[in-house]
């Protein structure tokens, strides 16, 4: 069963304001950029782990029509305060959105699911998503994982052949690119791909 390590979900609603600003002064242009020119003109994108809804607002500015989700009700609420858009409170394994969507957008918000229950979430997120649909997602590099020492956040690694093993082995995927990326002092795994029928 897919779960949420609770000290990581307790750290984000304890924690909310202080990691809202800190993730609204970062803006990953270059990775948003190159998941917006895979979708169509005004497609759905679900923001996985949506956290403060940065992003949510600016995929809402570029004509999409975003759908948040995160397990923190403390970080729902700053996002729905952010962007004005619809964000659920939910873990990954109770949510299902109520029709396939067009993109899932999962930055850097993978990284808290137990690296062996990792497949199984994965494929839920890909079964959500529309032929010709795309996934982005971003994943900390293996020299990351562990439980954090200053504020108990649980934090899976892999590497980038990793990353293109559990994602390109999905039904039907088409891995369109992966790139190592540096930020916060770690190293991130990033890829995007297609499903095709």
């Amino acid at each position: 069963m897919l779960t949420m390590h609770t000290p990581t979900r307790e750290f984000y609603n304890q924690n909310a304001d202080e990691y809202s600003d800190r993730t609204l002064a970062i803006d990953p242009a270059h990775e948003r950029e190159k998941f917006m020119a895979c979708l169509p003109e005004g497609g759905t994108v679900l923001d996985v782990g949506c956290g403060s809804g940065r992003d949510l607002k600016i995929f809402c500015q570029h004509g999409f029509v975003p759908i948040g989700v995160d397990g923190s009700e403390a970080m729902c609420s700053r996002a729905r305060m952010h962007s004005g858009c619809r964000v659920y409170n939910s873990t990954f394994e109770e949510f299902t959105p109520n029709r396939p969507v067009d993109g899932v957008w999962a930055m850097a918000s993978l990284v808290h699911t137990p690296e062996k229950d990792l497949p199984e979430l994965v494929q839920r997120l890909w079964s959500w998503i529309k032929p010709d649909g795309v996934m982005y997602a971003c994943l900390k590099d293996k020299n990351a994982a562990g439980i954090s020492g200053t504020d108990g956040r649980l934090f899976n690694g892999f590497t980038l052949d990793e990353v293109k093993h559990l994602f390109g082995n999905l039904a039907g995927a088409e891995v369109l690119e992966t790139w190592a990326s540096d930020g916060h002092n770690t190293t991130w795994q990033n890829i995007i791909l297609k499903k095709h029928d």
